[in-house]
């Protein structure tokens, strides 16, 4: 077989080159979802894109609590954990210096799920369903604010610092990281305890997250009544 020659070779290079080069445009893009028209179909493409997005993040919170479920019951039994719940501990930013049992109990308050309609009311609502400006030059979708971060974003005529994300997913993860191990979301995570998969219930928990204060936890459960979100996500 002949082989290509060295011309041949360098305009296959510079296809692929450029065909890479647009992949990585448009996947590192914020999807703009202003170009829909009509609103509903805007919000069906934001909560189309979003889903798998959420079920990623609740799939690896599942996974880690299964591990901490696992230890809990070997921890009956042996009195010891592995260092995998350690590490775990670390990740849910938790004294790992405590006794076993109580880093169990600490651990089982904070690794967990959110409804799916929670995180999408959210995103609605900080986001304006995928147009704001923050988001579009962003990829954030929660209103983060920049503290510790380097990749900070100003909007015009703001002395506010928002966080500048790689991609949707990359917001979606510190979203849930947020909610799962800072001190003013303690409320919510009390209330999943009790009520897991209600979004209605666990909004009252988010009362810290904007200076709206209970208006806003009014605004984030008329969004998911509004939008009939419980069931967006394909999970009644």
């Amino acid at each position: 077989m002949r082989r290509p020659d060295p011309q041949t070779l360098l305009l296959i290079s510079s296809a692929v080159t450029l065909g890479f080069t647009i992949w990585l445009h448009l996947n590192l893009q914020p999807r703009d979802f202003g170009t829909y028209a009509n609103v509903d179909e805007r919000k069906a493409a934001f909560i189309t894109y979003l889903c798998p997005l959420i079920e990623e993040q609740n799939a690896s919170a599942r996974a880690d609590r299964d591990l901490v479920l696992q230890a809990h019951a070997e921890l009956r039994e042996s009195g010891d954990i592995g260092q995998a719940i350690l590490d775990l501990g670390k990740k849910y930013s938790l004294t790992v210096t405590v006794p076993p049992d109580v880093l169990i109990t600490r651990l089982l308050r904070r690794v967990d799920q959110l409804p799916d309609a929670l995180v999408l009311a959210q995103a609605a609502i900080e986001s304006g369903w995928g147009t704001s400006e923050l988001y579009t030059r962003t990829h954030n979708l929660f209103g983060r604010r920049c503290f510790y971060a380097s990749d900070c974003y100003s909007p015009p005529n703001s002395t506010i610092e928002y966080r500048r994300f790689p991609s949707a997913g990359d917001a979606v993860a510190q979203y849930f990281r947020d909610l799962n191990t800072l001190m003013p979301y303690k409320r919510l995570r009390d209330l999943r305890a009790q009520y897991a998969s209600d979004p209605r219930r666990l909004a009252e928990g988010l009362s810290a997250y904007s200076s709206r204060g209970t208006h806003y936890v009014r605004q984030v459960r008329r969004i998911i009544d509004d939008n009939n979100l419980r069931a967006a996500c394909g999970v009644g």
